[in-house]
Order: C-alpha cells, then structure tokens, then sequence
C-alpha cells in the first residue's frame, strides 16, 4: 500500500502505491485529457496534456465566454463565446474604429482641459508681481540691454528668482543658462516687440544666493530640508537628508504623489535649504 511508484508519464518517483490510480487519472500532468472531460459542456474536444489545460482555457478555448475587446470603449456586446469573437470584431469593425475614435477624442479633450487648468494655477504673475512681500519688483531690466557673459537674477515659469548668464545674443534672440542647472532648461528668449516676456533684475537683488557658513551647519542626517527642483517636479517639498558626498553633496528623500524618491543635491545651489 505505502510501496513508492513511479508514473510513467511525468516520472514521478514518489508516488504511494495506494494513490497510484488517483494520480493518473486526477493529478498527472502529463496525461492526455480532453477539455470537455473536466469542464463538460463548457469544454471543447481538444486533447492536450493536463499541466496545458489552464493555458489552454486562457488563451484559445472556442468554449470559453469572454469579454469583447472594445467594451471598454462602449462597446454593448460585452460577453460572447470565444469562437463567436472573430465574427463579431468583423461585422462589428467600423462600429469599433467609432468608438475607439471617440474615446481618444474625448480623452484629448480632457487632457487638453488638465493641462488648460494646470497652467492657469501654475502659471507666475508676470505684470511686475515681487516674489517677496514688498508687492512690486522695483529695477527690472531691459532683455535687449543684457550683456554677453554677464550674470542676473531671472525670473523662471514658476516665478523662481535664480542666476542666469547670458551665453548667446543676437540681434533676434538671446540665451540664458540658469547657474547650477544642466543646459537642457537654458531659456531662450526673443528680443522682438511684443513677444518679450522675460523678468531680468540686476545680480542678487531676489535670488537667494549661496548658503551661508552657518546654514551649511545645519545640514545633518535626518535633519528636514526644504528642496525646489526644477528638474524633478518645480515645486516645493519637504525632504530628509539621507547621506553626504564630500560635504557638497547631500542625498534627499521626499514622498510626492504616494511615491518615495530620492536624488543628489549640491548644497551650493538655490535648490536646497534648511527647513526652518
């Protein structure tokens, strides 16, 4: 009863005696078994190994009721047999292709509605707002009277005051690189009537400038830290200091939107600063 058995089939060695014919007809997965044998009416004729039957029922089982592939986009014949499917995408094509147009205009629509209202939220006030609480910026400068290789405080898309240089002018345009930045956020800026929209100061007059000796101090591992990062997400977070590179480096962590992130920032930058 308890001697050991080897199937034949899937060479099973440890198999009881007593269990033997159970697992050839029940449990083997290598024994050929038609669908219909284990599902019935709800089964096709196909022969096939026992350990393929679950791939089998997924994927080509004409038996099977399944879900059209357009209902997500209104399509009302939602559930079929899967042998009936090939039929009903073909006399059903151009209601599909109409509904699938719908729906990407609609969510064109809505996409373009997102972006209207995000832009109006984010967007600065450009009519000579101050960042700071004394209500106007008092010595704004004239773009076209910027000069090459000099530094300024710019004013960014998100109102941000940083350091610019101009690197490149023109009779048309110039270009300027925000100090600390890499060059793919370089602004370009047109030099023509009525499409300059650009807010220059003269150097330091709103940026903040480099961190002083005393406010390094209090930069320590685990300490909060307030962090703006155009490149990641042009807004402000909260973050933890997680490790240091140098002492020029720090590694932060912050939580946006439910996820975790982390990213090295140089300490001598308008990026980061203490918390309080």
């Amino acid at each position: 009863m308890y001697r050991l058995m080897t199937c034949p089939q899937c060479q099973d060695s440890a198999i009881f005696f007593k269990d033997f014919d159970d697992h050839v007809q029940n449990k083997c997965p290598k024994n050929t078994i038609t669908c219909q044998s284990v599902y019935g009416d709800d089964g096709c004729d196909t022969k096939l190994f026992r350990c393929d039957l679950f791939v089998h029922r997924e994927t080509v089982c004409p038996k099977v009721i399944v879900e059209c592939r357009f209902a997500k986009f209104g399509c009302t014949t939602k559930k079929m047999l899967r042998w009936h499917m090939k039929e009903h995408e073909a006399t059903e094509m151009k209601n599909h292709l109409e509904l699938v147009f719908t729906y990407s205009e609609d969510q064109y629509k809505r996409m373009e509605k997102t972006k209207k209202s995000n832009k109006r939220k984010r967007e600065p006030q450009l009519k000579n707002e101050s960042p700071t609480l004394t209500g106007f910026v008092p010595h704004l400068l004239d773009p076209s009277s910027l000069v090459l290789g000099q530094r300024y405080d710019v004013r960014d898309e998100m109102g941000k005051w940083l350091v610019g240089e101009v690197i490149k002018k023109d009779s048309k345009e110039l270009e300027i690189k925000f100090l600390g930045w890499s060059s793919l956020y370089n602004k370009k800026v047109s030099l023509l009537p009525l499409q300059n929209t650009l807010q220059v100061a003269p150097l330091r007059l709103f940026s903040q400038g480099r961190l002083t000796e005393q406010e390094k101090q209090r930069f320590y591992l685990e300490n909060p830290v307030r962090i703006y990062s155009k490149a990641l997400s042009f807004h402000e977070h909260v973050g933890i200091i997680k490790g240091f590179i140098d002492g020029r480096q720090m590694r932060v962590a912050w939580t946006e939107n439910g996820f975790k992130n982390e990213y090295w920032f140089h300490i001598d930058t308008d990026e980061i600063r203490p918390f309080a």
